[in-house]
């Protein structure tokens, strides 16, 4: 099992809520299953907004990229939970 991170920078209130949605977004792509996305994780630096978003997966497929990579930037490029330094 291995893990892909992705680093971005939000506001502390909002680190749980980006979670909670990549994790409902991946589960309702069927996704989140034993053999495919076992956890997505996160943890990060609360002074400065910095989350690490990790989705952690038996292996890191075609499939789970087409759903991840796509999400992952537009929560990060157009939300309102985000910002630039």
């Amino acid at each position: 099992m291995g893990c892909v991170e992705s680093f971005s920078s939000f506001y502390a209130s909002a680190f749980k809520e980006v979670v909670d949605t990549t994790r409902a977004h991946v589960e309702k792509h069927g996704l989140l299953r034993d053999d495919a996305v076992k956890h997505v994780l996160g943890y990060g630096h609360v002074g400065d907004g910095n989350l690490h978003l990790n989705i952690c997966a038996a292996a890191y497929t075609p499939e789970i990229e087409a759903v991840l990579e796509p999400f992952v930037y537009e929560l990060t490029g157009t939300s309102l939970l985000s910002f630039d330094f």
